[in-house]
């Protein structure tokens, strides 16, 4: 996945704290006129076709709270318009009235670790945060075996809960089973980083690029633990790698000028 120098940075520093440490293994409630503010501020953002369409939805689903169809459709069609965080929003009702559904679970899973990665209100980030947990969490009691499952209940723990050590721990019991799993290396790799074991970094990282040589994140991350180790020629060489698949000029810049900064 190509993303920006900036998104890639701040990852990293999030793995050093977030802006919440929930404690509660249930969803949290947040004020509803909060999250309808929220969700309206999204709406008028919107041009007046796609606004006709979800006020239609809400209409609907005004009379019929908890249809599932109705609520389905609102976070499909918000998701459409690149607008996780309402998608959650129903996602997470519609995960809620039948918990034993496991589509509807990963979808309010994967929406809330979304959402709460792009959200910069304290309170919704916390309900964001925990229903991610939730439902994760949820499906990992119910299909215990599935390694994606552990890895999103591991890195909702670590970048939502601030809850590290749990974290990597979940993360090698997938390694031990697993051990050319790539997201659960890369996630691995990402957090030596954080705490200075660079050399187990490049490790996790070159295992990952071996595997998956597209993996633009890998190789920048790659590229910052040669850094951080001094080793400048590889360092460099496994940037030009991340600059290569992603090919965006403004990326570059923002590459160049690290670059400058960490070997200057």
């Amino acid at each position: 996945m190509e993303i920006a120098m900036k998104e890639m940075q701040a990852g990293a520093e999030q793995m050093k704290g977030n802006k919440a440490n929930s404690s509660s293994s249930a969803t949290i409630t947040v004020p509803k006129e909060q999250l309808t503010q929220h969700i309206d501020a999204l709406q008028n953002q919107l041009p007046d076709s796609q606004k006709d369409s979800i006020r239609q939805l809400e209409n609907t689903l005004s009379k019929t709270p908890k249809d599932p169809k109705t609520l389905a459709n609102l976070s499909e069609l918000w998701e459409k318009y690149q607008a996780p965080t309402a998608a959650a929003y129903y996602a997470n009702q519609l995960a809620n009235l039948d918990t034993s559904q496991l589509e509807n679970l990963k979808k309010a899973g994967d929406l809330s670790y979304q959402a709460f990665h792009l959200t910069k209100d304290s309170m919704l980030f916390a309900y964001y945060v925990d229903n991610s947990y939730h439902f994760f969490e949820k499906l990992t009691q119910l299909e215990p075996e599935n390694l994606d499952n552990r890895i999103n209940f591991a890195a909702t723990l670590i970048e939502g809960r601030n809850e590290v050590m749990p974290g990597i721990f979940a993360l090698r019991e997938v390694v031990q089973q697993e051990p050319n799993n790539i997201r659960a290396n890369f996630l691995l790799g990402r957090l030596a980083i954080v705490s200075g074991q660079n050399d187990k970094a490049i490790e996790r990282l070159r295992l990952v690029t071996s595997i998956d040589s597209l993996n633009s994140e890998a190789w920048y991350y790659l590229g910052d633990a040669y850094a951080r180790m001094g080793e400048k020629d590889k360092s460099l060489a496994a940037f030009a790698r991340c600059r290569k698949l992603i090919n965006d000029p403004a990326f570059d810049a923002e590459l160049d000028k690290y670059i400058q900064q960490i070997f200057q």
